[in-house]
C-alpha cells in the first residue's frame, strides 16, 4: 500500500490536522452516539437530546491518523491548468 495513506487521500481534510490526525470526508458526517449519550445523561432531558441530535454539534466525520489506510483511498486529483487558446483559426 505504498503511499496509500490518509495524508495522501483526496478525502482527508488536512486543514484541521492536529497531532497527525484529521477528518476523513469520504462519507457524510455521522451522529456520534457516544457523545449524544453523554449529553443526554448530563442534560437529563430527552427533549434537549433530540434538539442536540438535530444540531450540527453531535455530527462528526471520523478522525484518522495521517498514516492510516482504508479501502476507500483515492489519489488527490492534479489541479487543472488552463492553457491559452491557440492563435491559429480553426480549420474549415
Amino acid at each position: 500500500m505504498d503511499g496509500q495513506e490518509c495524508k495522501n487521500c483526496r478525502f482527508w481534510h488536512d486543514a484541521q490536522e492536529i497531532d497527525n490526525e484529521s477528518a476523513c470526508r469520504r462519507f457524510p458526517p455521522t451522529l456520534n452516539q457516544v457523545y449524544l449519550a453523554e449529553e443526554v445523561r448530563a442534560r437529563n432531558s430527552q427533549e434537549e437530546a433530540v434538539e442536540l441530535a438535530m444540531s450540527a454539534t453531535a455530527w462528526f466525520w471520523p478522525v484518522t491518523p495521517s498514516n492510516g489506510w482504508c479501502g476507500e483511498w483515492q489519489a488527490i486529483p492534479l489541479p487543472v491548468i488552463a492553457t491559452p487558446a491557440s492563435s491559429h483559426p480553426p480549420r474549415s
